[in-house]
């Protein structure tokens, strides 16, 4: 019989209000990329699955700090989405409750102390941030560094050496062949959909608005998605544009592999030690194993997501098997897996799909021992130095 001794969990946060400014619809509360309770009510869901699929087998039935463990990004509309997965995982009268004589609306909780993140600090903390008010209090672990490197390493902002692997996708032909699409066939329409548009971002007719067309874009998934069908592109307009995201996406964005590793590197490095640790701790100092937490969960972004996924296959593989960028509230599982003959092996999969990763050769359980070296050997060990600009290079994972 198998047993599931650890749990790895990363999803993308759930459907938001669009950018502020860029196609708002005046239907939508909360402003500039908040979740939306549409977006809380998929978390939600997404954490009953998992609640149904592991509490009362791997997790306990009444939730602890101990045994689960979350980490978000700096942004709202993902720590918003951890606390809705924790909410269907954990609902109320799971675990310890604080009860502050007021309710709580599960569609859109407030999160107290939201607005308190710095992100202007600079050193790498994590801080617990509780919530309450007759809810089980969960730790949620939010990244207040300035870069948030576990979901967004991929920022020149947050790192700006990425600035330059970027320039060097600009000289493949991958990316001269998708400037060109671009400007001759997808650019075009954002100008002649959203001309005179009231609150449309301002695009320019005789020179090509990359970060408008951005904008527009995302204002579109997100207002369709609430069934508000702004700007008012036709079917075939829409797959047009949106099978040009996905190959900017998989081809240009993620040209090289050196900029699919770093940008997952700091994910896929806790992900790493954590399963490494948790076997050796299994094999070597059994009674230790109440130490290690029994599921890992990471709120994130799609670009997190995307990152993951042409780093640890490739962008060609990933792009035939998921031809569409990951939608709202995605999720990425990694099960660690201990076997009737005490081997441990490792289950992928990225939204119900099984992923084979091809050192397994054709199996979804992968023994540790292949699926171990092989994540290593996609890691950069040195991601934090090379955005502080202490290091010029990217270098290997050292255990």
């Amino acid at each position: 019989m198998c047993i599931r001794d650890s749990v790895i969990i990363v999803h993308r946060h759930g459907a938001k209000a669009p950018p502020d400014g860029h196609l708002y619809p005046s239907n939508f509360t909360q402003k500039d990329q908040i979740l939306s309770p549409l977006g809380q009510r998929q978390l939600t869901i997404l954490g009953q699955e998992i609640r149904n699929r592991y509490v009362g087998t791997l997790l306990g039935k009444d939730y602890t700090n101990e045994e689960l463990k979350t980490f978000s990004s700096d942004t709202e509309r993902t720590y918003q989405s951890a606390t809705g997965f924790l909410n269907g995982l954990y609902p109320p009268g799971s675990g310890q409750m604080i009860d502050q004589g007021f309710d709580i609306e599960l569609a859109n909780p407030p999160l107290k102390g939201a607005k308190t993140l710095n992100r202007k600090r600079k050193e790498s903390t994590e801080t617990t941030f509780a919530v309450d008010g007759g809810l089980p209090v969960f730790d949620i672990k939010i990244s207040q560094s300035y870069k948030d490197l576990y979901f967004r390493a991929g920022s020149p902002v947050r790192c700006p050496p990425m600035r330059h692997l970027y320039e060097e996708t600009k000289l493949t032909e991958e990316y001269k062949k998708a400037d060109k699409e671009f400007r001759e066939e997808i650019y075009p329409i954002f100008v002649n959909r959203t001309q005179g548009m009231k609150g449309s971002y301002a695009l320019s007719s005789t020179k090509v608005d990359y970060r408008g067309s951005k904008f527009i874009w995302e204002s579109y998934l997100n207002n369709i998605f609430h069934g508000i069908r702004v700007p008012a592109f036709t079917d075939e307009e829409e797959q047009k544009i949106a099978d040009y995201d996905a190959y900017y996406q998989y081809a240009v964005r993620f040209a090289t592999k050196n900029i699919s590793r770093a940008v997952s590197s700091p994910i896929y490095t806790k992900i790493y030690r954590t399963i490494k640790d948790y076997v050796e701790t299994v094999k070597t100092n059994h009674s230790k194993l109440d130490e290690h937490p029994k599921m890992v969960v990471f709120s994130g972004h799609r670009s997190t997501l995307l990152g993951m996924l042409t780093n640890i296959l490739d962008k060609e593989t990933t792009k035939e098997i998921f031809p569409k960028v990951p939608p709202f509230a995605s999720i990425l599982i990694f099960e660690l897996i201990e076997e009737d003959n005490k081997e441990f092996s490792v289950r992928f999969t990225y939204n119900s799909n099984e992923i084979i990763l091809p050192v397994c050769k054709g199996d979804p359980y992968c023994s540790v021992d292949k699926f171990l070296p092989y994540l290593k050997d996609q890691i950069f060990g040195n991601v934090p130095r090379f955005c502080d600009g202490i290091d010029k290079e990217l270098t290997p994972l050292m255990d």
